[in-house]
């Protein structure tokens, strides 16, 4: 009997569709996807398989356990396809497999390998987690402040593997002038949290730091709803002095993208 593949997503099903697939279960894959940098994950889907005779169903992550897609997986030599949106890839083998081996591998991740067996009538659930390949320069293209918390969380991305730091505004440096700015590093934190809470107060901003998407975004509270507002770096004043600062409102934007990226926008 060949394998039929029920890949099923959970909104808009109808109870009467879900209960024709029934008898041709073997399994249900629950996925859950990574939440925000804070921690957490949100229910992402469920794949309903019949399952063939043998079957392997991959997933590729990369090393922070992030969902991979386009990664191509090879079987003994061969490919059997590359992975999904969702990172998986089902195959149904022709035979048994025995220590057979199994490689993912994707432009600018090191490939990794593993051996897999299995027997007619059985699946086997292969996970795969790549990391950056060497030489794979990190940027950091997001920092989101917390102002009532007073801190902030910077991302960085390798070769498409995010990561998260936290500083909290206890830990930012007090003494001596930032780079070639006239503050110290508090100095501009807290001149950066003046120019971008704005009214309504934010409670939330996220700085872009990204080369030709220089900008902010802020979240506040209007009405009893949430609301965002988005500031590009074009549209703050360069001429006046900002808040007694010695500079200027994209000067303070400048200085810190410097901050948190070691790139200055003027520069």
């Amino acid at each position: 009997m060949g394998a039929t593949l029920h890949n099923i997503s959970v909104e808009g099903i109808a109870p009467s569709a879900l209960s024709k697939k029934k008898s041709e279960l073997h399994s249900i894959i629950i996925d859950y996807k990574s939440g925000d940098a804070d921690g957490g994950y949100r229910f992402h889907g469920v794949t309903i398989e019949k399952m063939g005779t043998p079957n392997v169903v991959v997933k590729t992550f990369d090393s922070s356990g992030n969902v991979v897609a386009g990664a191509d997986v090879t079987l003994n030599g061969t490919s059997i396809g590359v992975s999904n949106d969702l990172g998986y890839i089902y195959h149904v083998n022709s035979g048994n497999l025995t220590d057979t081996t199994m490689v993912a591998s994707k432009t600018d991740y090191t490939a990794e390998t593993a051996k897999v067996s299995v027997n007619e009538g059985m699946s086997t659930f292969q996970s795969f987690y790549l990391a950056p390949s060497a030489g794979e320069s990190a940027v950091v293209d997001k920092a989101v402040f917390k102002i009532s918390a007073e801190k902030f969380i910077k991302r960085t991305s390798t070769a498409g593997v995010k990561s998260f730091g936290r500083t909290l505004k206890s830990a930012v440096s007090n003494s001596g002038n930032f780079s070639t700015s006239n503050v110290t590093a508090l100095a501009l934190y807290n001149h950066f949290v003046v120019l971008t809470a704005g009214s309504p107060a934010a409670d939330k901003v996220i700085l872009i730091t990204v080369d030709g998407r220089y900008k902010y975004i802020r979240r506040y509270t209007q009405g009893g709803s949430k609301k965002y507002q988005l500031v590009s770096r074009s549209a703050l004043d360069n001429v006046s002095n900002f808040n007694s600062s010695s500079h200027t409102e994209r000067e303070i934007f400048d200085f810190m993208c410097e901050y948190i990226s070691g790139t200055n926008p003027s520069s």
